[in-house]
């Protein structure tokens, strides 16, 4: 009797690891998780009044009091104006792997972008928003989240450092 559980267990193991692995590495697979992990409605975030949720899955930077909410990191200044950042940054993104969305405000200072992770197609949410100092100098806001789970491995972190660094090797 025990054998024959152990037997079928197996069976039943074996055949959910094929499934999964059909749906992950499929371009199927890709189409069927968006659509049982979709994004749901993204509300328009205010830096300035944001609060975090009680969830780690997130990542915050703002510049020095500019945001209420505790920030992880404070944002660097660019000896360049917003619009000129913004510019850059939407180059940045264009050659982002799985980005799916991408949403602008009327005033062209604040972005929404949806990029989903690599295996499993979670979708996260990174809000930007830029920010003027003077005609020659800006910072930016901002505000990478998970939709889904508790954890994110570091994901929202490493995501935003990436693009600082492609932002620093960008020509001016």
């Amino acid at each position: 009797m025990i054998a024959m559980t152990l037997k079928i267990l197996l069976f039943l193991s074996v055949t959910l690891g094929l499934v999964t692995s059909t749906l992950i590495f499929t371009s199927f697979g890709n189409q069927t998780l968006t659509s049982f992990l979709p994004v749901g409605e993204i509300s328009e975030t205010n830096f300035e009044t944001l609060e975090l949720s009680s969830s780690p899955n997130q990542y915050l930077i703002c510049p020095k009091n500019y945001c209420v909410a505790p920030i992880n990191e404070e944002a660097p200044q660019f000896s360049i104006s917003a619009l000129e950042l913004a510019q850059r940054w939407k180059k940045i993104i264009a050659h982002q792997p799985r980005i799916s969305h991408v949403k602008v405000s009327k005033d062209g200072q604040q972005m929404d972008i949806v990029q989903r992770t690599e295996f499993i197609r979670y979708p996260d949410i990174i809000t930007v928003r830029f920010i003027s100092i003077d005609a020659a100098a800006s910072t930016l806001a901002i505000y990478s989240r998970s939709v889904y789970g508790k954890s994110d491995f570091g994901v929202n972190k490493t995501r935003i450092d990436a693009w600082f660094s492609e932002l620093a090797r960008s020509p001016q």
